[in-house]
């Protein structure tokens, strides 16, 4: 991520799916604060109406790593009114093709969605509570265990308990 982060289109974009875990389509709308923290517009499938949230960085040292208060965007939203849904994805088609087209030559891969499943691990290991990390995701804490605490293994929980030591 760090070399990607040099991109002036997407690079920003890659260093704040993987530290906020946010969605593809919302990472147009997430604007980093002091202390960790950024908003952005949660973008449901369901029919529920979308909304600002906050998410969490993890950890909080990639804002200032991948240099994320200073981002240089060529499309944003601010609010639910603003999201314009073919143009978000426009441009989460064109980032993933971008991406593909990075790593066409390389052994090593990933796609825009591992980042959010990233964060999403991640949580598990840290001291945030489910809860928190579910609701950072956008989705509800049945969602959040079903999908990653379910990837929490034995050497994981001696880590986190090596922590709490």
């Amino acid at each position: 991520v760090e070399e990607l982060r040099s991109d002036k289109r997407f690079g920003w974009a890659i260093a704040a799916l993987l530290t906020y875990g946010c969605r593809i389509s919302e990472v147009w709308s997430l604007f980093p604060e002091e202390g960790g923290i950024a908003e952005c517009v949660t973008i449901n499938k369901s029919k529920k109406a979308s909304e600002i949230r906050s998410t969490i960085a993890l950890p909080p040292q990639n804002v200032e790593k991948f240099d994320l208060y200073n981002i240089e965007r060529n499309y944003e939203y601010k609010t639910p009114e603003q999201y314009g849904g073919e143009r978000a994805k426009a441009e989460g088609y064109a980032m993933a093709k971008w991406l593909r087209d990075y790593f066409a030559d390389k052994e090593e891969k990933f796609q825009l969605y591992d980042l959010r499943h990233y964060w999403g691990i991640k949580s598990t290991k840290s001291d945030l509570s489910t809860a928190n990390a579910a609701e950072s995701m956008g989705h509800s804490v049945k969602i959040h265990q079903d999908t990653y605490l379910s990837t929490f293994a034995l050497k994981d929980a001696r880590e986190v308990a090596a922590k709490k030591l």
